[in-house]
């Protein structure tokens, strides 16, 4: 099965929202397409400010290669929707694991 992250940044949370409301969305429409096999937030420096950064590892299902990136993209996509009303984010973007390490699925 093919392995993929789900890369982005964490810039505002809106009003009305706790903070767990961002990961646990993701984790939520992420597992809609596949299994999550893992999560994590990291705080890197951009600029000298810390960003918050979410990766959330999962696979999908076995098909041809366009395929299967075309669904990674799908999770991209629908990740970002539903978090538009949650926080301000950015910075989206998707690795394929390929003989060990990991690239983007945009060329």
């Amino acid at each position: 099965m093919p392995s993929f992250r789900l890369l982005f940044n964490v810039h505002e949370l809106f009003p009305g929202h706790h903070p767990d409301a961002v990961m646990d969305t993701t984790v939520q429409v992420v597992a809609s397409h596949g299994f999550v096999e893992a999560n994590q937030l990291n705080v890197r420096l951009r600029g000298g400010v810390p960003v918050p950064e979410i990766t959330v590892r999962f696979t999908l299902p076995e098909s041809s290669e366009t395929e299967e990136n075309l669904g990674a993209e799908a999770v991209r996509a629908d990740v970002h929707d539903a978090l538009g009303t949650i926080a301000s984010t950015s910075g989206f973007r998707i690795l394929r694991r390929v003989r060990g390490k990991w690239v983007s699925t945009r060329s």
